[in-house]
């Protein structure tokens, strides 16, 4: 849920102003940096949209981790008491009920853990979550002391995805036109954006606890926030009139950039954490988890030549002797000469000098040190390309099948989780440098769209053949043909092009390939995860059961074959029942009425050397029907046939003899003899004609011999005629 609250509201725990109804809203975080919630919400006919307004206070899921202090406690984080109260007790922000904001309420029987006190006052941290601040211990019930369970915290605080967070509205956009109100929110620590630190502060060298400290103490306004400081190193700075929080995440001159501390923003209070691993065993991977990963490597920051500058006694530049560079010992493996001159916290002061805070007393110890100073930064990676990683993946702690292990699951910024990719060849352990979050997705409990995975930890070597020196395989990179000859005895490879490879045995949880020629092939089982084959020869193959798309084969030999649909250009069949069958030809070498049986044929050309057709009966023009025959040397003759009205309407005789009962009209005939007592013939063309008598309406004749000739009129086919007769011509 996500609710609204007035700009200087005392009470950030109930609803404020009302609950909102956002179509969307996302939040995003980026380490040491960035940290702000974006919200698109409709112009709602019942006016939620009105209470939206600049400075106001929104309050969202968010993930963040359990309270640091957990760790800071550490195996003294034992002392468990219980909410006893019959409404809610109130979590503040400070041990007042006038000046401690109230940030969450808890209902009876919720239990905490004390880890400080002010009076009556206890500074706690709820089990459920991990959420701190400050409860009156009027309204608490001390449960005993929890023994040691795990490394101690573990076994009293419950770890979460998410906790409430609270966001200052910064920008308001209301768009008119599609009736939308878009809103930019920041992370309530930016109100140390506007509270600077008055006078004169610039500490040399000092302890980044201590300047912490100083930061809020001589700050302009009265805070409600809380600084917790364990990072390690030292500090300078000129911090005078400059916002606290620039002095915390400045990239250059901020306490964070010079210590390299993590930094936690949970509502009011702020850590700056020494730098640790923090992995809890959370692995994304395709197949479980992973649904897309896009790696990126960055090589504009390489360094492969520090020029290392100290200072003498006079605050000089003091150079190295003779060469004034260090290379890396990797600057062979990169075209291009990449040099930068790094200042070191390294000075010649003579006598008494103290080595560890970089004074020397002498120019030739100071020389050495810088040298030392540069050797170390190409050892922690100056000279090596920057790799992130952005990965799209299903939160498995947000899923009732994962419900168990959420808390194993969790994952928020700075932890490191592993991801295996095998389809990019990626596996890493990577660090959680950035995320965006939907806070309105899984029923309004959130889930990550991304996460973005930097400052590598770890990387596993991934061979794709090619740069890894020869006899070797503990590198990064093989180098060409460095493996040719040799032998492996075990191998996990993940990509692999092979010519020809005789193995005596092959077990894969998929089996990728362009091409697979096999000899023979012969086993009781064949287990695969997947099969994929794009071209596959085998000569033998026995199995019990096949599910192919698309099946094809020079031999095809089945004891049961059921064919949706079957294309072929010549198919032998002994035996077959079709239920449709499409062909272009279609040959029988052999067959007789009794062994093929042929419900309804069509046929768009046949040819067929003998044909008798004795079952056909026509009917004549005198009205009477004939049996029509066609002999083995294509005469055609006829016999009278008697057939019962019956027969006629059934269209066929009681013998089987069909009956055409109009007329037969043929494209084509031919014959050496036609009978026919009568035959309509639109055009005839023959190069002999015998009859007894013609008769037409019209005809061409290119040379006739006529007994008699009738005609009403003779026309000419050329220009002239000519008549000749033996006698006369009458």
């Amino acid at each position: 849920m996500i609710t609204i609250h007035s700009a200087n509201a005392a009470d950030l725990s109930g609803l404020g102003l009302g609950a909102l109804a956002p179509s969307e809203v996302e939040i995003e975080e980026r380490a040491g940096g960035m940290y702000e919630l974006r919200m698109t919400h409709p112009m709602d006919e019942g006016g939620k949209w009105c209470n939206i307004a600049q400075y106001r206070i929104l309050r969202a899921p968010a993930p963040v981790r359990e309270t640091p202090l957990v760790k800071l406690q550490g195996n003294a984080l034992q002392d468990v008491w219980e909410v006893n109260v019959r409404t809610r007790l109130r979590l503040r922000t400070a041990p007042s009920v006038d000046t401690g904001r109230i940030i969450a309420r808890y209902r009876d029987g919720t239990r905490v853990v004390k880890v400080g006190q002010q009076g009556d006052w206890f500074r706690v941290i709820v089990s459920d979550g991990g959420a701190a601040g400050w409860m009156h211990s009027a309204y608490l019930r001390h449960v005993g002391t929890q023994a040691e369970q795990g490394s101690g915290a573990e076994g009293v605080i419950a770890p979460r995805q998410t906790r409430e967070q609270l966001f200052r509205i910064v920008q308001v956009e209301r768009d008119d036109v599609h009736a939308m109100v878009y809103v930019t929110a920041q992370h309530i620590f930016y109100d140390l954006a506007g509270d600077v630190v008055v006078g004169e502060y610039a500490p040399q060298k000092q302890p980044a606890g201590d300047v912490c400290a100083q930061l809020l103490a001589q700050s302009s306004n009265a805070q409600d926030f809380l600084l917790y400081c364990t990072a390690e190193g030292v500090v300078s700075g000129d911090y005078g009139g400059v916002s606290v929080a620039a002095a915390l995440l400045e990239r250059e001159t901020g306490i964070a950039a010079q210590t390299g501390a993590q930094v936690i923003r949970d509502n009011f209070d702020v850590f700056l954490l020494a730098d640790e691993v923090r992995d809890r065993g959370v692995e994304i991977r395709h197949g479980k988890n992973l649904t897309g990963a896009v790696m990126t490597t960055d090589a504009s920051g390489v360094v492969t030549r520090i020029i290392p500058v100290g200072r003498d006694r006079n605050g000089e530049k003091l150079y190295l002797e003779g060469q004034r560079w260090v290379d890396s010992p990797r600057a062979a493996e990169i075209p291009v000469v990449r040099a930068r001159e790094v200042e070191y916290d390294v000075a010649v002061t003579g006598s008494g000098a103290d080595e560890n805070a970089g004074e020397f007393s002498t120019v030739k110890a100071a020389r050495a040190r810088l040298r030392e100073l540069a050797e170390a930064d190409f050892a922690a990676g100056a000279d090596m390309p920057a790799v992130g990683l952005e990965v799209d993946f299903v939160a498995l702690e947000q899923t009732q099948e994962y419900a168990q292990y959420a808390a194993l699951q969790a994952v928020h910024l700075y932890d490191t989780v592993r991801v295996k990719s095998a389809r990019s060849g990626i596996d890493a352990k990577l660090r959680m440098t950035g995320y965006i979050w939907d806070a309105l997705a899984n029923g309004g409990r959130g889930r990550y769209k991304s996460v973005v995975l930097g400052d590598i930890r770890s990387m596993e070597t991934v061979a794709y053949g090619y740069d890894i020196a020869d006899g070797t395989i503990s590198g990064t990179k093989v180098i060409n043909g460095s493996l040719s000859g040799a032998k492996l005895q075990n191998a996990s490879i993940r990509y692999a092009n092979i010519g020809t490879a005789a193995i005596d045995q092959l077990a894969a949880d998929a089996l990728t390939a362009v091409a697979a020629h096999m000899g023979s092939l012969t086993a009781e089982t064949i287990r695969a995860d997947e099969l994929y084959a794009a071209l596959a020869n085998v000569t033998a193959l026995a199995a019990d059961s096949i599910a192919a798309g698309n099946l094809s084969a020079d031999r095809f030999a089945a004891a049961l074959a059921q064919a949706v649909s079957m294309s072929a250009k010549t198919g032998e069949f002994d035996l077959a029942t079709v239920q449709n069958l499409l062909s272009e030809a279609l040959v029988l070498q052999s067959g007789t009425a009794g062994s093929m049986m042929i419900a309804n044929l069509a046929v768009t050309g046949a040819n067929l050397l003998s044909a008798t057709i004795g079952d056909m009966v026509l009917k004549g023009t005198d009205g009477g029907y004939w049996r029509v025959f066609v002999g083995a040397d294509g005469t055609i003759s006829t016999s009278p046939a008697t057939v019962s009205e019956g027969e006629i309407a059934a269209g066929e005789t009681s013998a089987g003899q069909k009956i055409v009962e109009t007329t037969a009209n043929i494209a084509q005939l031919d014959a050496q003899n036609i009978r026919a007592q009568s035959a309509v013939i639109a055009e005839v063309f023959s190069d002999a004609l015998t009859a007894g008598r013609i008769t037409a309406a019209e005809a061409m004749l290119a040379s006739a011999t006529v007994p008699a000739l009738y005609a009403d009129t003779i026309r000419a086919i050329g220009g002239s005629i000519d008549i000749s007769a033996n006698d006369s011509i009458l």
